[in-house]
């Protein structure tokens, strides 16, 4: 005769185990910083968040959350309340956040990052890289519309991120010199052209692609955009 009992003590067990493994695999993240009301650069800050910026350009190719480097992170950011570089760890984390093999357990958290640097740093190039941060998720979640009006309403603001003092600091300590990544603004016509392409407005799509293949021909979203526009005629 079978024991319903013992089984049923079997599966709340698995469960609980089950739980636990979930939990331990997981870490909690940190979005509110109580940070300096004035933020500057400094050398210092720069070159030690270059290390971890290399670190998490390694880890990228994971695609994976990765634990360790959070807490670098977050140590980083509470050790230099009064540095820009902060901001820019934060970018890192959320950036993390949003990899595919974990998306679902740290999307949200990526997503309240990427808020609060738009309304409270606004003024900072971070604020403003984070805008179209904003765009790609709402993009991603099928609002296309709200994505576009997004960019449509900052957009001064974003075309002038190339020409903010702390661009070269930023891109210095994120060890993008040498990458297409720096090439924000060829980012940004780029994610337009996608973005218009799924709502099948074809000419403004056709639109934006051109300018990332006239202005910035060199890069590799020049290669995508000329693929993309193949795939729209």
């Amino acid at each position: 005769m079978i024991d319903m009992k013992r089984i049923l003590f079997i599966v709340i067990i698995f469960c609980l185990i089950s739980t636990q493994s979930c939990y331990a695999n997981t870490i909690e993240i940190q979005v509110l910083y109580n940070l300096s009301d004035k933020l500057e650069y400094s050398t210092d800050s720069i070159n030690k968040l270059k290390i971890l910026s290399a670190e998490f350009i390694e880890i990228n190719k994971s695609e994976t959350f990765n634990p360790k480097l959070y807490n670098k992170l977050d140590s980083f950011i509470k050790n230099n309340k009064n540095s820009l570089s902060s901001l820019t760890a934060l970018h890192m984390i959320a950036g993390m956040c949003f990899w595919p093999e974990t998306f679902e357990l740290y999307s949200k958290k990526g997503e309240q990052i990427i808020n609060f640097l738009i309304n409270n740093y606004s003024n900072y190039i971070h604020g403003k890289i984070a805008l179209i941060a904003k765009a790609s998720i709402l993009s991603k979640k099928g609002l296309n519309n709200e994505a576009i009006s997004l960019l449509k309403d900052n957009y001064e603001v974003i075309l002038n991120i190339e020409k903010d003092v702390n661009f070269k600091y930023f891109i210095q300590e994120m060890n993008l010199e040498f990458s297409d990544d720096k090439n924000i603004i060829a980012g940004f016509y780029h994610l337009l052209g996608s973005i218009y392409i799924d709502i099948k407005d074809y000419k403004n799509a056709a639109l934006n692609l051109n300018k990332v293949i006239n202005y910035y021909p060199e890069t590799n979203y020049a290669k995508i955009s000329k693929e993309m526009l193949k795939s729209i005629k």
